[in-house]
């Protein structure tokens, strides 16, 4: 028997699913090295990464009501390139406090694409309006944009990509364009979205999963010069790094985003100080205290034995 998707297309119609998916268990929702996979009104779990997972009733219903959502976004963004016969658009790049990405795998594979992210063309919405109602049409979910990400000139369109986070709705309440809808480790990603218009996607997001305020990485790159002083002086990476409070608490809340702290975090024992001094200790007692800009090619490889991206 030829299963349908719960959800009407915009002409009212029932939409068939050629080659229905199976949902995850629900322990894949919450190992962030895992893919988790929902289907339409598959079961979920209460809360993913301590976010509540419901569908969203109170979505808006017209374009004032999406504008709204966006008004008052503090990030900056570059105008969105022009392209001769082709139309503006807009998607956006829904990244989890544990590193994984909202991926959505259009129905029936509509336009050649197995698995991709949330987009559409602006029908009178600004672009980060339609990346919003985007994200909820294609995977259910309710996200704030974060940030630009990148620009992608497509067969039919540019594209103009955000990075958000969820706050709320449900995958399972996806609407009828999407037939599975996943989260899916950065690292397995080219695996997973391998259509050629989404390579710039791949490109950009791995730095930007990382750095929510890029003008205050120069707070991050003090920290990789002190890694890379103590690695020229001792020939090693260090084990703990001080970091004086004001500057803990901004990479903390403000400059690195979640993932990008957690992976800090997990490499080497992060504490604030109140003393003044960044400084990096090694195993065996070898202290290092930022002095000045290290050299660049180990400010790189320090950032990325951390982060695996450079951020130099």
């Amino acid at each position: 028997m030829t299963k349908m998707h719960p959800r009407c297309n915009e002409h009212g119609h029932t939409v068939p699913i050629k080659q229905p998916s199976k949902a995850s268990l629900a322990q894949a929702w919450a190992d962030p090295q895992g893919i988790a996979t929902a289907v339409p009104d598959s079961a979920m779990p209460e809360t993913i990464n301590d976010v509540p997972v419901s569908a969203w009733q109170g979505a808006p219903t017209d374009a004032a009501g999406w504008e709204a959502l966006v008004a008052g976004l503090s990030f900056t963004e570059p105008p969105v390139p022009s392209a001769p016969g082709k139309k503006p658009a807009a998607g956006v790049v829904t990244i989890e406090p544990d590193g994984r990405v909202w991926v959505v795998a259009p129905t029936n594979a509509f336009g050649g694409y197995r698995h991709t992210f949330p987009k559409g063309k602006l029908d009178g919405l600004s672009p980060r309006a339609s990346a919003i109602k985007e994200a909820f049409e294609e995977s259910g979910l309710q996200v704030e944009l974060t940030g630009y990400l990148c620009d992608s000139v497509r067969s039919t369109s540019v594209t103009r990509y955000y990075t958000a986070r969820r706050i709320g709705g449900s995958p399972a309440a996806m609407g009828w364009e999407s037939q599975v809808v996943m989260l899916v480790p950065i690292s397995e990603l080219r695996g997973i979205t391998s259509h050629p218009n989404d390579a710039p996607i791949l490109k950009a997001l791995p730095a930007k999963a990382i750095v929510i305020y890029e003008w205050g990485l120069a707070s991050g790159h003090r920290v990789l010069d002190t890694l890379a002083g103590h690695f020229t002086r001792y020939g090693e990476w260090p084990t703990r790094i001080a970091i004086p409070t004001g500057m803990h608490e901004g990479l903390r809340e403000e400059i690195l985003s979640p993932y990008g702290w957690r992976l800090l975090t997990e490499r080497l024992k992060v504490v604030a100080t109140d003393a003044g001094a960044l400084c990096a200790y090694g195993a065996r007692g070898q202290e290092h205290s930022y002095d000045t800009n290290g050299p660049v090619d180990l400010r790189k490889r320090a950032s990325e034995w951390i982060w695996n991206v450079d951020l130099t």
